[in-house]
């Protein structure tokens, strides 16, 4: 991980560079904070020339250590004004590390409207015209990227809001399953990215092999004492059972539940879009739903699911407490199935979920 490619999507060029001193040592949300404080003037256009994307990892992006293949987005918000970075689970992130890269940063914007892709490898990385993609939305996108380049890749991919520059506007990442469709929603880094006119990044870590550690034997304890550590805490369990969803009959008891546009903190239909609710939902209904999954591979909590309707099909994937919340008792919504249908159509269009609700 000791490499970064920039891409000018203006001209094309495409840049493999080594990480200065400073970068080895910075990843996630502290390397996208850095290098927009040195390097992007704070009072550029969100969407325009001078703002970038970047997608980047932690330190420990390809480990054993659990949740650290998690990936950052983040650049200029078009809907703060302000340095966002916002963190997603899926793939993408141990694919990025396994092919020896810390970051992708994309600068500057097309002087035409274009709909393209990011391909890269542990060779190559080239932008490749894709005009079949213009305004599918994510799930379909994805789907024809696995026919092309198959469904073992990393992939980061906006819906028609990104393209449309939609300042709430979000990018999905599916997971190695291609069931669960996580999306780094907060703060609309899926706007820049279409402002870029980039419509998807595609990674194919094939024929690359993970970095050794300097110390293998003392990262595989250190990353077995993190677990134990994790493990040990009551809030496992609970989230592992029961999701992030597990919050919300504690918000609603403490009166700070979103309901009614923040009118009140507590909603009388709680009970039914719970997280012991959906639970029991997804156990009795069976057929594709599951609850226990892991946003990225190997974590150890494992608190996202697979919400299914009433025949078992698949509503959403995952369904999580803050979208129930904005999506549900803050619009006085008390019906699960509802809710999982508005969180579905908000992760096709390519909107977060959260600021779809609040709006």
């Amino acid at each position: 991980m000791n490499k970064i490619l920039k891409v000018n999507t203006r001209t094309g060029a495409i840049e493999s560079r080594i990480c200065t001193p400073k970068e080895i040592f910075r990843g996630g949300r502290d390397f996208i904070v850095h290098h927009m404080l040195e390097e992007v003037d704070p009072a550029c256009a969100a969407l325009g020339p001078k703002n970038k994307l970047i997608l980047t990892i932690g330190l420990l992006g390809d480990t054993s250590v659990t949740t650290a293949g998690r990936a950052s987005i983040g650049g200029k918000s078009p809907l703060t004004g302000g340095i966002k970075e916002s963190n997603v689970g899926g793939i993408i992130g141990k694919k990025l590390a396994r092919i020896g890269f810390k970051a992708i940063i994309l600068e500057d914007l097309p002087v035409n409207k274009q709909c393209k892709i990011l391909l890269v490898t542990k060779d190559r990385a080239e932008l490749i015209d894709t005009p079949y993609l213009e305004g599918l939305e994510t799930s379909a996108a994805i789907k024809l990227l696995d026919e092309k380049y198959g469904d073992k890749t990393g992939v980061l991919c906006i819906g028609p809001a990104g393209e449309f520059k939609l300042n709430a506007a979000l990018i999905a990442v599916p997971d190695h399953s291609r069931i669960q469709l996580r999306t780094a929603g907060r703060g609309g880094m899926g706007a820049v990215m279409g402002s870029k006119g980039i419509k998807a990044i595609v990674i194919d870590d094939s024929g690359a092999t993970p970095a050794k550690a300097v110390d293998e034997e003392g990262l595989k304890a250190a990353a077995r004492e993190v677990a134990k550590i994790i493990m040990a805490d009551p809030k496992t369990e609970n989230r592992h059972n029961f999701g992030t969803p597990a919050v919300l009959s504690t918000c609603n008891a403490l009166g700070i539940l979103p309901t009614r546009n923040f009118r009140t903190g507590s909603f009388e239909h709680a009970a039914e879009i719970s997280g012991e609710k959906v639970a029991e939902l997804i156990v009795e209904r069976g057929g594709e739903g599951k609850r226990g999954l892991p946003c990225v591979t190997g974590c150890i909590i494992a608190c996202s699911n697979i919400f299914p309707d009433a025949s078992g099909k698949a509503h959403v994937a995952s369904l999580q407490y803050e979208n129930i919340a904005l999506l549900g008792s803050n619009l006085g919504i008390g019906d699960i199935d509802e809710i999982a249908i508005l969180n579905n159509l908000c992760n096709q269009v390519g909107i977060d979920a959260i600021d779809g609700g609040a709006a």
